[in-house]
Formats: C-alpha cells, structure tokens, sequence
C-alpha cells in the first residue's frame, strides 16, 4: 500500500494508507501539507544519497 514511500513520519504514514484516512478526519489542506513534506524529506534523502557517491567515485580517482 505504501508503495516506495516508506514509513518516515506517522503523519506521512497516515496520509497514505486507506484505513487511516477514512478513520481520520483532515483539515482541508491538511493531507496536501503532509505528502509535500514527505516529498521534500524524500528529495533531501535522495540528495544526500547521490552526494556521497559521488563523493566516493572522486576519492577512488
């Protein structure tokens, strides 16, 4: 159900699963906010990732 969103944040976690979001009731907006932040945390992560093999490709140079 998550798919490659992974478990981050409990609120990420029940923005995205079905039982949750039909028990929890969000404030308008309130879902968008949270899969932006996800996203944006998703994005660094990936970054971060990126960065140090690159950093590790220029060291075996």
């Amino acid at each position: 159900m998550m798919g490659s969103r992974g478990g981050s944040l409990g609120d990420a976690y029940e923005a995205f699963t079905r039982k949750a979001r039909h028990i929890i009731k969000w404030k308008r907006g309130e879902l968008h906010a949270i899969k932006q932040r996800h996203s944006k945390w998703q994005r660094r992560a990936a970054k971060s990732v990126v960065r140090a093999e690159a950093q590790e490709n220029t060291r075996d140079v």
